[in-house]
């Protein structure tokens, strides 16, 4: 929810030329600039004015100038300390800066200040749930909703809380209520459309959303969250469209080409997620991540030289991050350039020596290099990591196998069979090393 950018709440009408009035309407409307433009001479004309202090701590918390923000809602709770919509601005800051004690103590402020107020008694809960202290953060929402029972943002609210809380027959029972209560409001239905889509019900998800979708055409995250479901449903084709949409609707904001980009891969159209990469990796030319995905769909389409040179740019801005020296060993080993990607197994190891993939990849790579019993010492350690990696036991065991080891390959495979999600691999491999124990003087 968060504080609106604005002075709302307190002070008699100054007229229309008002700075502050002027601000006030600006915040409405959106306009953040001629907002604080205003509030700043309101502030000018009469340093005291508690409003223009507050109305400008709202815009700059909306403009995530956290710490103006917060100095300004010091200000105002200086200048007024009864004023419970500063104390409760000032915890918004607050959170925003993680100073989460100080945040609580200000919204307890400002609820005790105002005890009346339902919206304040909301966010109060908001920021509870997020605090992990999820008891008091439902009394919070209850008192809002007992306040204002017509209140929507406070049943949405407690429905996310709900849902956190795995309830999720009540957190379904208060999303129904918002969006009754609010019948306009797409924001409810998308909540409501992702906790369906979390059970399982995709249908009634995929009903949900088209719903926010005729309320909010221009909603990029609607229609992104929509795709992901006509995605599960095996309906490609409308899903792309729908992704395709909500790039239309923000081509700037890389995170829907990077969505765009993982969608298309897992359908097997690696030259459009080629073309979602490219696009976030040139809006975010920083982002490690953004050039490790444009990595993973020029693999898909065979271009390995240049996917390494898309991890060597990741591992450039991220060094320090494991899985993408890992990724760069992947793409090494690809070129048949096993030594240097053993650098970087080992490199990426050493960043994170807990890492069972990281180990199995590893071995795959030593296992190229003849180094068979440094290979299964590598997958030896990524079982003793993690037990349940199927891809661990099913190289431990093809390794086995291939050094005459048939009795314990079969262990290991068998595990493999047992965890892997898609059984096939360690089954075929399996099924080969029955086939060679079954035949006479072989053990």
């Amino acid at each position: 929810m968060g504080d609106s950018a604005g002075g709302s709440g307190g002070g008699a009408a100054a007229g229309r030329s008002d700075p502050a009035d002027r601000g006030d309407e600006a915040a409405k409307r959106g306009a953040r600039e001629e907002a604080l433009a205003a509030y700043d001479e309101a502030v000018r004309l009469d340093p005291r004015s508690a409003r223009g202090h507050r109305g400008r701590g709202g815009v700059l918390c909306s403009m995530d100038c956290d710490e103006e923000a917060l100095a300004a809602y010091d200000e105002a709770v200086r200048l007024d300390p009864g004023d419970a919509g500063s104390h409760k601005g000032r915890g918004d800051a607050l959170e925003k800066l993680d100073r989460r004690d100080e945040a609580a103590a200000a919204y307890d402020e400002a609820v005790r200040l105002d005890p009346k107020n339902a919206y304040f008694y909301a966010e109060r809960g908001e920021f509870l749930h997020y605090s992990n202290r999820h008891s008091e953060a439902l009394e919070s929402y209850d008192t809002a909703i007992r306040l204002e029972p017509g209140a929507a943002y406070a049943h949405a609210g407690r429905g996310a809380l709900l849902e956190s809380m795995d309830r999720d027959d009540e957190a379904m029972a208060a999303y129904d209520e918002a969006v009754r209560l609010d019948p306009k409001n797409s924001l409810w239905r998308v909540w409501r459309a992702r906790l369906l889509a979390a059970l399982g019900r995709d249908g009634d998800a995929l009903a949900a959303y088209d719903e926010a979708v005729r309320l909010e055409p221009a909603r990029p995250v609607v229609h992104m969250e929509r795709g992901a479901t006509l995605h599960r449903l095996d309906r490609n084709d409308e899903a792309a469209a729908a992704y395709d949409k909500a790039v239309l609707l923000d081509p700037k904001t890389s995170i829907w080409h990077t969505v765009r980009g993982a969608a298309m891969l897992e359908m097997g159209r690696a030259d459009k997620a080629l073309e979602s990469y490219d696009a976030a990796a040139r809006l975010e030319p920083d982002d490690a991540s953004a050039h490790a995905e444009r990595g993973s769909a020029l693999v898909s389409l065979g271009r390995y030289d240049e996917a390494l040179e898309s991890y060597d740019e990741a591992v450039r801005l991220e060094p320090e991050t494991a899985y993408l020296r890992a990724e760069q060993g992947n793409a090494l080993s690809w070129l048949g350039r096993y030594e240097d990607a053993l650098g970087s197994y080992d490199e990426a190891v050493r960043l994170d020596p807990k890492r069972a993939d990281t180990r199995v990849g590893r071995g795959v790579i030593l296992s190229s290099l003849g180094r068979n019993d440094e290979a299964l010492e590598s997958y030896d350690e990524a079982v003793r990591l993690d037990p349940e990696d199927a891809d661990g036991h099913r190289e431990r065991g093809s390794l086995l196998h291939r050094l005459g080891r048939h009795k314990e390959a079969l262990a290991s495979l068998d595990r493999a069979v047992d965890l892997a999600d898609d059984p096939s691999q360690a089954l075929f491999l399996r099924g080969t090393v029955l086939l060679h124990l079954s035949r006479p003087g072989r053990a």
